[in-house]
């Protein structure tokens, strides 16, 4: 299947993803066979809100173009019936392709690029708002991995966190408590911490922590629910790393990880053990965990009793 954009002629080798609103395509640029993947809005279906964030990915995308973790842009049409956005082809897959639970041995390694990733995401000051296995584009061996869709990223500007706005964006499994817009709490680097300690807990466990039947449901699960310990899931999931993802998913970003940096150094930690004993060992989790921003504490404190 051939398809003209902006004067360049594609062909379209097979349907990665599709659903109502947008179809991805990975093929070729006919001009150099350079590799791309297309993201193309139905022509019925999309909303103006899906061209918004289209357009906005492309623009993000622009910024980040020193940054070898993420997916780039390479040219968007917004003129046809059909808008459509050109992305660079990394190759690979997406991590929810990967068969799982994960051993320990397997997740280590993979966690720790996948932190690094965005550990590269946030010195830009981006965060992500839809980070998920399938924004996560990872080699076959597992050794290299990307970062993708930034259709709903938000720069933060010095030091102002990001307002949820008046409708939930992300996707509703793995949004943070604070994007939920129930909270009167801003979205912040934080946020993609929540969603990556999701990611964790489905590599390690084969399931989410939470399981919900509508939009009502995943919101209190993610504001009032406490996920069952890994470890209580699965024997030869190690204490001190089950504590580590439940850290990621605590309720108020004060609580979580506050940098995806200090995440990194107990996650290679956690390898330096596992690799020379064959386990983990308890240690103080996040004591390397300093953020280099300013934050104004969003938790409120009581007084202590007189």
């Amino acid at each position: 299947m051939l398809m003209t954009l902006q004067g360049q002629t594609y062909v379209l080798r097979e349907v990665l993803r599709q659903n109502v609103r947008t179809t991805l395509y990975r093929g070729l640029r006919r001009s150099d066979s350079l590799p791309v993947i297309i993201k193309l809005l139905e022509p019925k279906h999309y909303r103006a809100r899906d061209l918004a964030r289209l357009e906005h990915e492309y623009h993000i995308g622009g910024r980040l173009q020193h940054n070898d973790v993420v997916i780039h842009p390479l040219d968007i049409d917004t003129q046809g019936p059909s808008p459509a956005l050109v992305l660079e082809d990394v190759g690979g897959k997406t991590l929810d392709q990967v068969p799982g639970p994960l051993g320990i041995a397997a997740f280590l390694p993979l966690a720790i690029k996948i932190a690094e990733a965005l550990d590269r995401l946030h010195h830009d000051n981006i965060v992500h708002k839809d980070l998920k296995p399938q924004n996560i584009v990872v080699d076959a061996d597992l050794q290299t991995v990307h970062l993708t869709d930034f259709g709903i990223a938000a720069r933060l500007e010095t030091e102002a966190a990001v307002l949820s706005g008046s409708f939930i964006e992300g996707t509703l499994a793995y949004l943070s408590p604070e994007q939920t817009g129930r909270m009167a709490r801003a979205v912040d680097l934080r946020s993609d911490l929540y969603s990556l300690g999701v990611t964790y807990y489905e590599l390690l466990t084969g399931r989410l922590p939470f399981s919900a039947k509508d939009s009502l449901e995943w919101i209190h699960c993610h504001i009032a629910m406490t996920p069952a310990s890994p470890s209580t899931l699965d024997e030869r999931i190690d204490v001190p790393l089950s504590n580590l993802v439940l850290k990621l998913l605590a309720k108020v970003g004060e609580d979580r990880y506050q940098t995806a940096r200090g995440l990194l150094c107990d996650l290679r930690l956690c390898l330096e053990m596992h690799q020379q004993h064959g386990r983990i060992e308890p240690f103080a989790l996040a004591a390397h965990d300093v953020s280099e921003r300013f934050a104004i504490p969003q938790k409120l404190y009581g007084r202590q009793a007189e």
